[in-house]
């Protein structure tokens, strides 16, 4: 028995571990391990676009609903569009580093421009500084496929399949997926204006480069995020198509294949509302942190942090909360707020005498929160604003308050630690001054100041980001150790303007596509190119020329689009293998009949239906990120608790809150992961550890449904206040107590009595809420009237 015991356990491990592979370092220069392919590959497409194009044949594929002899018709493309393709295959045979990095590039590129395609710049006076040009490439029908074939491509070359695919290159498998993503996407580009014609015919296209984007979409998400997410994908194509087979009560009449799979490569399965979300929003401010970190703007927050409570008792693990609430706050990824702040912070706290564990569980959950801090919060959040219909703007607002609760908790829960191990700040003399830190580095913040200032004026997300991206990138021309702007060399020798990267910087990361002379040979290419091809006018022409030589001369921000492009990738490849999971959900109608199977179970309580969401989050966040819970819960579970009588947005707001804990629940929690391996401590008990600091993401969820906590439409602000303010004390009590220290230990009456309080707090009776401040006086009174001699203080770490 026990063997098997172990061999469940290790299936169970591989099944749910956080991620699979650490990502590729592609060689430098020319490989030569994909040369067969390369020329099988030049071979198939001279053959498509020179000897068979225009020709028809009639193959076997399916058809309306089942298999026929179809004519199939070999499209005419113009030359250079067979040129592109050829070279982005050529390129991953052959130079994958070099032709990675482009993508990368263009990826945020393409993305960054959306959001001022062909806008008129003016100022408030209404004063027209410039119209930027259009570009035609941006239609509906483009840019959510592109996300999803950049995504694809870089997560293919940069994450191998398995152990044994090759480390540094590509493998086959990998470049023939590349180039079946970049068919199957432009397949749904080319013909979907026909499709949308044929009003709902299924076609052989549809089902055939469906069935590869299905594949693909759950290759991708296998390859970063483990087997659960894609698992679930196919557990949803299933149901859709065996629905007779279902047990009774969720099952639905089936529906041929060919129709679930044209369903899934639609606007409403794949290219649907979570690609939408991804590369409308949340991508640019993955790029936008990704700059934040290039330019050192992070470690701002990070020194005011440590300016402001370092020197407090525990200022160590303080620093941590401060440091990743005021970094999370605009950088709206945990992962990457505990790779930043987290490299600073969990060495000092282990410094100070935190239990390393300890340590790593404050650092994960202090960052976790930072997807609920406004202005930037997680890429959910942007889906709450989606799935609603409000604007980004007031979903923040109404988030902050909550939000400062989760980060005064913990806060609170380390002060107590450290009070009760006499754990003390540190010393003054290692610690940066608040007003020296302003002064020197204080205006490396105007880009978040102009982001939360747009947001406020109520310009839309999309378009404060790209603003606030150039807001970064002029701000780092002031620091020449962080400059991401560069002029071609002899024009920079010329005036001056320094700031090329040291090697450790990134200039060898692209040897071979960066010389001297790169930027300008750019722009002369430009130059002609725009113009001679594309027939754009000269004004545009000079415009993109313009950019191509700052582009092709700035190694650094090249690096530094290319790493915003990687960054996006774990949330790029949930993108479709989510809209398949949608569609699993929308077109048997099971999000119809959920509702009323959480309505059944809860009996009609809402806090029952509240706590049977929780369970089913923290089950989720075994093997789901955050969003992949959320949108899942969100379909699921809303509609349940609206019937109950929760308004709209406090019920995503809810899930919202309630999915946070997929990256720190035991025992298979991501966030967790990544700060264990800092502070070099067991996952499981870092998890256990920041489960019980981010118990705000329980009880918050309950003020939301039972009180105008989110400032709700129509409640008094003394209502309001009285929630906030009776909530802050409850948090403070319930550290208090789970903690075990006030002025001295508390004794098992007094934490009773301290609990009490805290959980009476929470409730939204009045006559509770006075029992409750008794229980708290009474609780403060005894730790002061009863004081007894302290004990000498345990060289025992916190935590431990």
């Amino acid at each position: 028995m026990s063997g098997i015991w172990v061999h469940v356990r290790r299936a169970l491990a591989y099944l749910f571990k956080p991620e699979i592979k650490s990502r590729r370092v592609l060689s430098e220069g020319v490989t030569r391990g994909n040369l067969l392919l390369l020329g099988v590959f030049s071979a198939i497409v001279l053959l498509l676009s020179v000897v068979l194009a225009g020709q028809t044949f009639q193959i076997y594929l399916p058809h309306l609903v089942g298999w026929q002899w179809v004519d199939v018709t070999v499209i005419r493309l113009p030359i250079w569009s067979w040129l592109v393709l050829w070279g982005i295959g050529a390129g991953l045979c052959l130079v994958p580093r070099v032709t990675a990095i482009t993508i990368g590039v263009a990826f945020s590129l393409y993305y960054i421009y959306a959001a001022v395609n062909g806008a008129t710049i003016q100022l408030p006076g209404g004063v027209v500084l410039a119209k930027l040009p259009y570009l035609p490439i941006y239609a509906y029908h483009y840019f959510l496929p592109l996300f999803i074939v950049f995504s694809g491509v870089l997560v293919f070359t940069y994450y191998p399949a398995g152990d044994r695919s090759p480390q540094t290159r590509p493998s086959t498998c990998d470049i023939v997926l590349c180039l079946l993503t970049l068919a199957a996407v432009f397949d749904f580009m080319w013909n979907f204006e026909e499709r949308g014609d044929r009003s709902g015919l299924i076609y052989w296209n549809d089902v055939i480069f469906g069935t590869v984007m299905a594949i693909v979409s759950i290759e991708m998400c296998r390859r970063i995020l483990g087997l659960v997410l894609p698992l679930l994908g196919v557990l949803f194509i299933a149901y859709t198509w065996f629905g007779t087979s279902i047990p009774e009560g969720i099952a639905h009449g089936g529906f041929p294949f060919n129709e679930v799979i044209a369903y899934l490569n639609s606007e409403s399965g794949i290219y649907g509302t979570v690609t939408n979300v991804f590369a409308t929003y949340v991508f640019l401010f993955i790029v936008f942190g990704a700059i934040l970190q290039q330019t050192k703007i992070g470690d701002v927050f990070v020194d005011i942090a440590f300016s402001l409570v370092g020197r407090f008792k525990g200022g160590a693990a303080k620093t941590a909360v401060v440091s990743s609430g005021l970094f999370g706050s605009i950088a709206g990824s945990g992962a990457a707020n505990i790779a930043v702040t987290g490299t600073f912070t969990i060495p000092l706290m282990r410094r100070s005498g935190y239990a390393p564990h300890y340590a790593a569980g404050v650092e994960a959950t202090s960052s976790i929160g930072g997807q609920l801090m406004p202005p930037i919060m997680g890429s959910a959040a942007f889906l709450v604003a989606a799935n609603t219909d409000i604007n980004y703007s007031y979903v923040a607002l109404v988030s902050f308050v909550p939000a400062l609760m989760y980060f005064y908790s913990v806060y609170m829960s380390v002060h107590f630690r450290a009070c009760r191990a006499g754990i003390g700040g540190l010393p003054r003399e290692e610690l940066p001054s608040f007003k020296k830190v302003l002064k020197k580095d204080g205006y490396k913040l105007l880009p978040v100041a102009l982001l939360i200032f747009l947001l406020i004026i109520g310009f839309s997300p999309f378009y404060a980001a790209f603003w606030s991206i150039v807001g970064a990138l002029a701000i780092s021309c002031f620091n020449e150790n962080s400059r991401q702007l560069q002029l071609p060399n002899p024009i920079a020798a010329l005036i001056g303007w320094g700031g090329r990267p040291t090697p450790e910087q990134g200039e060898k990361v692209h040897k071979g596509l960066i010389v001297d002379w790169g930027g300008s040979v750019a722009g002369i290419v430009i130059l002609i190119g725009l113009p001679l091809f594309f027939g754009m006018s000269m004004a545009s022409t000079l415009f993109f020329a313009i950019c191509g030589t700052v582009l092709f001369s700035s190694p650094r921000l090249i690096d530094t689009l290319s790493q915003g492009a990687i960054a996006s990738l774990v949330i790029g490849a949930t993108a479709g293998i989510m809209g398949i999971v949608l569609a699993g959900v929308t077109l048997p109608g099971l999000a119809l009949r959920f509702p009323a199977i959480i309505l059944e179970y809860s009996q009609g309580s809402l806090p029952l239906a509240i706590l049977l969401c929780a369970i089913a989050s923290y089950i989720m966040g075994m093997g789901l990120t955050i969003t992949a819970a959320y949108v899942i819960l969100a379909i699921l579970a809303v509609p349940a608790l609206v019937e109950l009588g929760v308004p709209l947005l406090n019920a995503h707001l809810i899930i919202l809150w309630l999915s946070q804990d997929s990256s720190l629940t035991p025992p298979f929690a991501l966030g967790a992961f990544i700060a264990a391996g800092i502070a070099r401590s067991d996952p499981t008990r870092t998890g256990f550890i920041a489960v019980l600091l981010a118990k705000p993401l329980y009880v918050v969820p309950f003020l939301m449904a039972y009180s105008p906590i989110l400032m709700d439409p129509g409640a008094a602000w003394w209502d309001i206040i009285i929630v906030w303010a009776t909530a802050f004390i409850g948090f403070y009590s319930l550290a208090v107590a789970i903690e075990g220290y006030f002025r001295r230990k508390l004794s098992w009456m007094e934490r009773a009595l301290f609990m009490g309080a805290a959980i009476g707090f929470f409730f939204q009776i009045w006559w509770v809420k006075l029992a409750a401040v008794a229980m708290l006086a009474l609780g403060v009174a005894l730790q002061i009237w009863l004081r007894q001699p302290e004990m000498v203080t345990s060289p025992v770490r916190a935590g431990d």
